[in-house]
C-alpha cells in the first residue's frame, strides 16, 4: 500500500511540473513574439525617463537566454502588475546614458519626458545621468513634470526646458541635513556591551552603538560635507535657472517654495499644470499628432539602434571592473569575482587598460586589501584608472589608492582612511534569560575568541586587539602614501578617518581629477595610446556571500550563538526594530574599513 501511495505522489510530482515546464516553454515563446512589436517605436515619440528605480553601477548581462529570462519577466510584470516586486527593481547606470545619447541622434525620438514623480538615486551617480541630459538638450528638448519634487528630484528636474507641476504640488528647497540613529541607551537597557577599537578621531562608524549622539569630530567633517554639497546644488541651479545665489539662499533660509505659486513667481519651475495639460502640450511641441507616443526607458533601452558600431568593432579594448556596495558581508560585493576579473583583464592582451568602477562604503579590512593586491598586479601590466561613484569611502578608498589615475565626481563620498573593530558581548543580555557560559582552558588566552561575546575581555586582550588595529592602520596610512606618492606624515594630517568630498579630496591629494566615468574613460584611452579607437568591456558582476572565516577574526558558532540569543531577546518585543542593525554588527566581525552608516544628503 505504501509502495503505490509513493508512486502516486511521484506520478502526480512528474505530471505537474511536466505541466508547469510546457506552460513556462510557451509564456517564454509568446513574450519573445510579444516583445519584438511591442518595442516598435513610432514616429514622432517622446522617451519617457522614469528615475524611480534605484540606479546601480551594474551593467545587464549579455546573455542572451539571460536577456530572454529578463525581458520575460518584465513583460509578465507589466501585463500583471506586482507593487512589491516594482518596488525592488533597479536600473543600470550605463543602461540609462547609452539610451539618452542613442535617443540624441534616433530620428523617431523628439524629446524626453522627464517623469519626477519619485527619484530615487542621487549624489554622483545623478551626476553621470544629468550630464547625458545636458548633452542630449543640445539637440533636442528635454520637458519634466512633477506632483511634488525633493531636493534631489529638482536638481534632475532643473536642467529641463520646460518644468511643469502640479497645481496642488510642492518644492522641498529648505537645505540639506545629515542626521544618525544612536542606540546607546537601548544597548545598555537590555544589557548589551560593544567593545570598540578604532584608530582616527573622525572615524564615527562605531558611534551609533556608542554614543547618544554624535560626536564634535563628526559634526565638524558633515557640516563641511554638507556646506560643499549644498553649495555646489545651488551653483547647480543658478546656471539651469539663471536664479542669483542670493535669492536661492533667502529661499532656502525662508523654506517658502512648499506654495508652488511662490516656485513659478522666482522661476524655479515654469508652468503649473495637471499631469493632461502637460502631456497635451507636450504632444503639440512634437508635433504626434492625435495622441502623445511614448516609450519608456525599459523598452528603448532593448533597440539596436547605437551608432558606435566603428568602435564597437575595435580590437583594443577597456575593461570595466564594477566594485559596487559593501565589501564583504551576506549582501556584499562579490570579492572572488572582481580579483578574478582585474587578473584576466590584466593578461587580456586586447584590454589595454582598465577601469575600476568603485560604489562602495568599504567593509572588510581584510578583503579590501585582498583586493588592493590585485589592482597592484594588474598596474605592472597596464594602466588602472579608479573611476569613484556616489562612495569611495575607507575599504572602498582601500581598493582605489594604488591605481594610476583616481577620477572622482565633485560629491562622491570618499577618504574615511581609518579602521575599526566593533564586538558585541551578550554575556549580562543572556543571563537575564538564564543562560550562563562555563568551561576550562589551557592557556591564559585560550578563551580570547569565546570571551569576546560570552564574558569580560581582560585588558591585556583588549591592548592585544588595539595594538594590532594600531599596526594595520599604519600599514593603511603607509600604503596610501605609496599610491598617492605623499609622505607618511601629510597622509596622517588627512587621515584619521576624516571623510572628504570629491573636490575637497582633490585639493588634499587623494583624488587626482574630476570628472565622471566619461572622463576615466578618455583617462584610460590616453595612458592606454589608443586615441579614440577602443571598446568598452564590462564584467558583469554577481552579489556573494562572504561571511566565512577569510574576512572575520572571530568563528561562526559565536555568530550563531548571538543570533539565536538575540531571538530570544526579540521575544519580548524590545529589540524588534532595532534587529536589524545589530546583524550588520554580527556580519563585521573582526577589522573594519568602512562607513558604518551612508551619509544621506537630505
Amino acid at each position: 500500500m505504501w509502495k503505490f501511495i509513493k508512486k502516486l505522489i511521484g506520478t502526480i510530482i512528474i505530471f505537474n511540473l511536466s505541466i508547469f515546464s510546457f506552460i513556462l516553454v510557451a509564456f517564454l515563446a509568446f513574450s519573445i513574439l510579444a516583445d519584438s512589436s511591442d518595442t516598435e517605436i513610432e514616429e514622432n515619440s517622446v522617451l519617457r525617463l522614469k528615475l524611480n528605480q534605484k540606479i546601480i553601477e551594474q551593467v545587464q548581462s549579455e546573455d542572451p537566454l539571460q536577456k530572454v529570462i529578463d525581458n520575460t519577466t518584465e513583460q509578465f510584470f507589466r501585463n500583471f502588475p506586482i507593487p512589491i516586486f516594482d518596488a525592488a527593481k533597479t536600473t543600470s547606470l550605463q543602461t540609462i546614458i547609452k539610451s539618452i545619447k542613442n535617443a540624441k541622434t534616433d530620428p523617431k525620438i523628439k524629446a524626453i519626458y522627464l517623469d519626477l514623480s519619485s527619484v530615487q538615486s542621487g549624489g554622483a551617480v545623478m551626476n553621470e545621468v544629468i550630464a547625458s541630459l545636458e548633452d542630449f538638450k543640445k539637440e533636442k528638448p528635454i520637458w519634466a513634470f512633477a506632483t511634488d519634487l525633493s531636493e534631489g528630484a529638482y536638481r534632475v528636474g532643473c536642467v529641463a526646458d520646460s518644468l511643469f507641476m502640479h497645481p496642488e504640488g510642492s518644492i522641498e528647497f529648505d537645505g540639506m541635513s545629515a542626521v544618525g540613529t544612536y542606540y546607546k541607551n537601548m544597548m545598555d537597557k537590555y544589557k548589551l556591551k560593544a567593545y570598540v577599537f578604532k584608530v582616527g578621531d573622525y572615524k564615527s562608524a562605531v558611534e551609533p552603538f556608542t554614543r547618544n549622539s554624535m560626536s564634535e569630530e563628526n559634526k565638524q567633517q558633515l557640516l563641511e560635507l554638507l556646506t560643499s554639497y549644498h553649495n555646489d546644488y545651488l551653483q547647480h541651479i543658478q546656471k539651469n535657472r539663471s536664479i542669483d545665489m542670493a535669492t536661492l539662499e533667502t529661499i532656502t533660509k525662508e523654506a517658502s517654495l512648499f506654495n508652488i505659486e511662490s516656485a513659478l513667481q522666482y522661476g524655479m519651475i515654469d508652468k503649473i499644470a495637471y499631469s493632461s495639460e502637460f502631456k497635451e502640450a507636450l504632444k503639440k511641441k512634437v508635433e504626434s499628432g492625435e495622441k502623445l507616443n511614448t516609450i519608456s526607458l525599459s523598452r528603448y533601452s532593448k533597440q539596436d539602434i547605437s551608432d558606435l558600431d566603428e568602435i564597437l568593432s575595435s580590437e583594443n579594448k577597456i575593461s570595466v571592473v564594477v566594485a559596487e556596495g559593501e565589501i564583504g558581508g551576506v549582501d556584499g560585493m562579490n570579492v572572488s569575482k572582481i580579483i578574478k576579473d582585474l587578473k584576466k583583464a590584466s593578461e587580456d592582451k586586447s584590454v589595454k587598460a582598465i577601469i575600476l568602477r568603485i560604489n562602495s562604503p568599504g567593509g572588510s579590512y581584510l578583503l579590501s586589501d585582498n583586493i588592493y593586491r590585485a589592482v597592484t598586479l594588474a598596474k605592472e601590466k597596464k594602466p588602472v584608472i579608479s573611476s569613484m561613484s556616489n562612495y569611495a569611502a575607507s575599504g572602498g578608498y582601500y581598493i582605489a589608492m594604488n591605481c594610476d589615475t583616481i577620477v572622482a565626481q565633485p560629491n562622491t563620498i570618499t577618504g574615511s582612511i581609518g579602521i575599526f573593530g566593533l564586538l558585541l558581548n551578550i554575556k549580562k543580555a543572556a543571563g537575564e534569560f538564564g543562560i550562563t557560559y562555563d568551561g576550562v582552558k589551557k592557556g591564559e588566552n585560550a578563551d580570547f575568541v569565546r570571551r569576546v561575546m560570552t564574558d569580560e575581555l581582560t585588558p591585556y586582550q583588549e591592548n592585544i586587539i588595539q595594538k594590532d588595529l594600531n599596526t594595520k592602520y599604519e600599514r593603511f596610512v603607509a600604503k596610501v602614501a605609496a599610491g598617492r606618492r605623499l609622505s607618511v606624515d601629510s597622509v596622517k594630517k588627512i587621515a584619521s578617518g576624516r571623510v572628504w568630498i570629491g573636490r575637497k579630496a582633490k585639493e588634499v591629494g587623494l583624488v587626482d581629477i574630476i570628472g565622471g566615468f566619461q572622463t576615466s574613460v578618455e583617462v584610460a584611452a590616453k595612458m592606454a595610446g589608443i586615441g579614440e579607437d577602443y571598446q568598452l568591456k564590462f564584467n558583469i558582476p554577481k552579489q556573494g556571500f562572504s561571511l566565512s572565516s577569510d574576512n572575520n577574526a572571530y568563528s561562526q558558532p559565536l555568530l550563531l550563538r548571538y543570533m539565536k540569543s538575540l531571538d530570544l531577546l526579540e521575544s519580548n518585543g524590545a529589540l524588534t526594530h532595532m534587529k536589524s542593525e545589530l546583524q550588520k554588527l554580527i556580519s563585521m566581525q573582526g577589522v573594519q574599513a568602512r562607513l558604518m552608516i551612508p551619509i544621506e544628503m537630505e
